[in-house]
């Protein structure tokens, strides 16, 4: 027997990075889109 679970995630936070994201690009991000730009903002962090 296997069992599929799916599970759909949703931040309605307008500041979150994925939504900054959708309304500077104007359309979904890709995962690589979404992860550069975690990584450019941890790097400004750090420096």
């Amino acid at each position: 027997m296997s069992v599929t679970i799916n599970t759909t995630w949703a931040n309605k936070n307008p500041n979150s990075v994925w939504n900054k994201l959708v309304a500077k690009l104007g359309r979904e991000p890709t995962e690589a889109e979404a992860r550069d730009e975690v990584l450019r903002i941890i790097g400004k962090v750090k420096a």
